[in-house]
């Protein structure tokens, strides 16, 4: 009997290890899963007019030009989006930080090279040409 129960304890021990064994060897860590795919993203000399605009244009202007400006921002030109660069909503709105509304408003977060081209447009002093 002592050697029934003994098999038996063996056989649970050894189940659950494999069970354990299996299930961290399914998990891992990608950096492109954590990071996003940036490694092939030139963030160097972006500018207003070389980049930034654009994607102004084609994610933000909808909402945010000078004929109606949601939330009073206007992104449409390079005044209006300077205003919510320099008080730091930009920054916020675009990386979905806590405390700011995600934009683009409705839709998915912008690539995370967009991102990152963005927040190096703006860590450089956000320049215009």
């Amino acid at each position: 009997m002592k050697c029934q129960t003994t098999k038996i304890l063996f056989y649970i021990f050894v189940s659950i290890s494999l069970c354990i064994f299996c299930l961290n060897s399914c998990y891992y860590d990608s950096e492109e899963h954590l990071y996003g795919d940036v490694a092939d993203c030139d963030t160097l000399n972006i500018s207003y007019q070389n980049f930034v605009n654009s994607i102004m244009l084609s994610k933000c202007n909808s909402c945010h030009n000078q004929t109606s400006p949601s939330g009073n921002v206007i992104t449409s030109n390079y005044s209006g989006l300077m205003i919510i660069v320099n008080n730091g909503t930009f920054r916020g709105v675009i990386n979905h930080l806590p405390g700011y509304s995600p934009m683009p408003k409705g839709q998915n977060k912008l690539p995370d090279c967009d991102i990152a081209k963005l927040n190096a447009w703006i860590n450089a002093g956000a320049p215009e040409q």
